[in-house]
């Protein structure tokens, strides 16, 4: 059964060539998942602009110059599988050289988002591990509950994390009223660009170089007292209409977080590949002397393919908290044992440990707390 998408994953199955432009993460995380039991799609081959660059093969699958591809541009489809700033220089090159039939898979779009879903939702299945569609919440709510007239729902804030650093978009998002900005690593500048800044009240501001939007989460959990609170990106949001939100409280849900990522060959090693392997080496030793029973959790669930991005979430306040007393000791005894980095995002482990660690406390308390996944928009 496909949720999402069936328009586009029938046209790429009418097609006998799929070509995946790009051999990095992105594309490689592409074709396992279209390759897999549930899509069984075939892939030709990958395509790059410098063969001289790249590997001859990435799991047997041949990666080719675009250049020599040319023959197959009639009758194949070209899916664009690389970040999104890279997108239109790419698009314009293999337009230039006939190919027509371009579909956008990049990191942030949503056809991959959709892709990706369908794919997770099939794979808890079959796992017996809980996944819950907020859409699918909705509309059992609705079918329930003829009228919410009297169920107004319950007061929400979701705050939009800014940072003075922040690169321009070209369409800025409009924000709805119950998005509240606050900036982020406020103690750097004197450039004050949200109403609330993150070195007010009780805060870790001085930190944000290497904790990111934590930050902002170690804010909202001393300052913020509200029934549901949140935190997304200034170019990140989750994909959510205000008038939905009544839905939190009725349908009782407990945490909304957006839709996981695929990790190959597992969330560990992909962590290694394109991060440091001490740090995350010391994430599990800390773990494990502080909190056994989530050790052993990672174990298993640090082998899996699957894994919360962002640090994005809403929940109830009073489970917000309860993560952030489980996770800020955690990352407070990481730092102690791990070395500042020259490299500027690779400083930011903090952050992205967290990450890991927010999809390992939500994975070892599945059966305690409903959570429900959401799509994210991306501004670019």
């Amino acid at each position: 059964m496909f949720y999402y998408a069936e328009d586009l994953i029938n046209v790429l199955h009418s097609q006998k060539n799929i070509i995946v432009y790009g051999a990095g993460n992105i594309a490689a995380m592409v074709v396992n998942c279209l390759q897999s039991e549930f899509y069984d799609m075939k892939i030709l081959c990958f395509a790059v602009s410098d063969k001289a660059d790249n590997q001859n093969n990435i799991n047997g699958i041949p990666v080719y110059d675009i250049k020599d591809l040319v023959k197959y541009n009639q009758n194949s489809i070209l899916l664009i599988a690389v970040l999104e700033k890279y997108y239109d220089e790419i698009y314009m090159h293999v337009k230039h050289l006939g190919f027509f039939n371009i579909i956008q898979l990049t990191f942030e779009s949503k056809n991959w988002s959709d892709l990706r879903e369908n794919y997770l939702i099939d794979f808890c299945a079959k796992r017996q591990l809980p996944y819950l569609r907020f859409d699918d919440e909705i509309r059992r709510i609705k079918a329930k509950k003829k009228s919410l007239q009297d169920e107004t729902g319950v007061k929400i804030e979701l705050y939009v994390v800014k940072n003075h650093m922040d690169k321009s978009l070209t369409v800025p998002p409009e924000f709805k009223k119950y998005i509240i900005p606050i900036q982020v690593g406020s103690t750097f500048s004197d450039k004050k660009i949200a109403k609330i800044q993150d070195d007010k009240g009780m805060n870790i501001s001085n930190k944000n170089p290497v904790y990111c939007e934590l930050t902002a989460i170690y804010w909202i959990w001393k300052n913020v007292t509200c029934p549901y609170v949140g935190v997304c990106h200034y170019r990140r949001y989750f994909d959510i209409e205000e008038e939905q939100l009544k839905y939190l409280s009725v349908a009782n849900i407990d945490v909304v977080l957006s839709i996981p990522i695929l990790s190959f060959p597992d969330i560990e090693q992909g962590y290694i590949r394109d991060h440091k392997a001490e740090d995350w080496n010391v994430m599990m030793k800390v773990l494990k002397n502080m909190h056994i029973e989530y050790y052993e959790t990672a174990a298993w669930h640090y082998k899996d393919i699957f894994y919360y991005p962002y640090n994005m979430m809403i929940a109830k306040k009073d489970i917000f908290d309860a993560y952030c007393e489980w996770l800020f000791p955690i990352l407070r005894k990481i730092e102690q044992y791990c070395q500042e980095k020259e490299d500027y995002y690779q400083n930011r482990y903090i952050g992205f440990l967290a990450e890991r660690l927010l999809s390992l406390y939500f994975i070892h308390n599945r059966n305690k707390y409903k959570v429900v996944h959401v799509a994210k928009k991306f501004y670019s």
